[in-house]
């Protein structure tokens, strides 16, 4: 199709008036089967016939059979979607048409909106929420912005925002970076999202590079730190001729998580404050059993490390116990569990037994007592308790004889034929554990199934 035969004109009845051409490029997609008002620039000669030029073209009213609408089509139009200030015109050639004009007397369309990567959103409204949504251009600077949502009235805006304020000066902001603009885009680097924490292994100790005058000796950044950024900042640093100074540095301290940012630290071991302070992995929570007088759960809410001597640093605890011990949310044969709940924040700790049953921790005194504790309403003879520590031998379930997972009368059988048999070495016979298979085991099986 050549340049002459792409748009032609009709009058209302639709009878041919002439081809058009646009050598000029105008956007014609606003004036596609609407009543228009074209100014001819004069004729466009093509290979096998001719058009006139557009030299201008716009919308019109002045049609001669309008159309008879219900309502005032500006009325009902939706509003318009672009941050732009605009006039609507009624328009009733050939339908019911809301036409939106800039303050400029251009024709917009108000609801083919593209939001591209470094749209300026200024004057977005996103809502009254607390929800991140990331960085953005924001009247020509890159601020981050919190929401309901990246859509407005129908307007996806999601392309528009950074996971980083630098990722976004780096896509959006033309204008080269002062040597203070690097140094303060390096120390928010270290900063913010990228030193967020839950617990010590989400954070790592790197070197700064103050080496050449940029940023400190070390910082503690977490697992996502972006080391990519901070080349570009440290090669833009070196490139803008911003090295200033040299610095003497301790040697790279641990890292740790305190507060849920991370931080640094020359004592070696873990800071042994509770999970109130230091936090849980997933799947746990922090609770205090420390006023519960167990031994071993009087933990310390908040430790600092003393570093008067480098070499010899270590952590000093304050001396309440209420810093918080991490149970599972989900917790299996022979985990820790909250067996009771007394006053507001004071909880009794208690462990999974065999059958899953959460017992008081008083019982934790029983493993490796010398007995195997087994089938009486708890159990402790299995892989996770180390078969009652050592006290039931091949994983018995004392009085299932025959280790079919259930005590019935079949086992007192069994029994009964390892008693007459004295060469017969029934495994799970003693139920008393009192080294001998008699009469009272048999009256303990069947009390015991009795009551099951």
């Amino acid at each position: 199709m050549d340049d002459c035969s792409q748009y032609m004109i009709e009058d209302e009845d639709g009878n041919f008036i002439t081809f058009l051409a646009n050598p000029n490029d105008i956007n014609l997609s606003h004036y596609i089967d609407r009543y228009v008002e074209v100014v001819d620039g004069g004729e466009y000669q093509c290979i096998e016939c001719s058009a006139a030029i557009i030299q201008s073209i716009n919308l019109s009213n002045d049609c001669l059979y309008p159309v008879a609408c219900f309502s005032e089509p500006c009325f009902v139009a939706p509003p318009c979607q672009i941050n732009t200030p605009v006039d609507c015109t009624d328009n009733y050639c050939g339908g019911c048409y809301a036409d939106f004009y800039d303050l400029e007397g251009n024709l917009v369309d108000c609801y083919d909106i593209s939001i591209e990567e470094c749209s300026d959103l200024y004057g977005v409204s996103f809502g009254m929420c607390d929800m991140w949504m990331g960085f953005a251009l924001i009247n020509g600077e890159c601020q981050g912005v919190s929401g309901c949502g990246w859509q407005v009235d129908g307007v996806d805006y999601s392309d528009a925002f950074f996971d980083s304020i630098l990722e976004c000066q780096s896509e959006c902001i033309e204008d080269e970076l002062t040597c203070d603009e690097i140094e303060s885009q390096y120390s928010m680097l270290h900063l913010e999202e990228y030193a967020s924490c839950i617990e010590d292994s989400d954070c790592n100790a790197i070197w700064g590079d103050c080496s050449v005058g940029l940023g400190d000796c070390h910082y503690s950044v977490n697992n996502i730190f972006d080391y990519n950024q901070s080349s570009n900042l440290l090669e833009n640093w070196i490139g803008n001729d911003c090295t200033d100074g040299v610095c003497d540095c301790l040697p790279l301290p641990n890292a740790i998580c305190v507060d849920n940012q991370c931080d640094l630290t020359y004592c070696d071991t873990p800071n042994p404050a509770g999970c109130f302070s230091n936090g849980c992995s997933d799947g746990y929570e922090c609770i205090d059993f420390g006023n519960t007088n167990y031994e071993g759960f009087c933990v310390s809410s908040s430790c600092s490390c003393s570093e008067e001597y480098l070499y010899e640093s270590y952590w000093i605890c304050d001396e309440d116990c209420n810093g918080g011990t991490c149970v599972p949310e989900e917790p299996q044969s022979g985990d820790l569990c909250v067996f009771d709940y007394n006053l507001p924040g004071l909880h009794w700790p208690g462990f999974i037994d065999c059958n899953g049953e959460c017992l008081q921790y008083d019982y934790n005194e029983w493993l490796g007592d010398g007995w195997c504790d087994d089938g009486w309403s708890y159990s402790f003879n299995c892989e996770a308790l180390n078969f009652d520590d050592g006290d039931c031998i091949n994983n018995c379930n004392l009085g299932d004889v025959n280790d079919d997972g259930t005590i019935n009368i079949i086992d007192i059988v069994l029994i009964v034929g390892c008693i007459l048999d004295e060469n017969n070495n029934c495994q799970c016979s003693d139920i008393n554990s009192d080294g001998t298979i008699d009469v009272m085991d048999i009256i303990i099986i069947l009390d015991v199934i009795i009551n099951s």
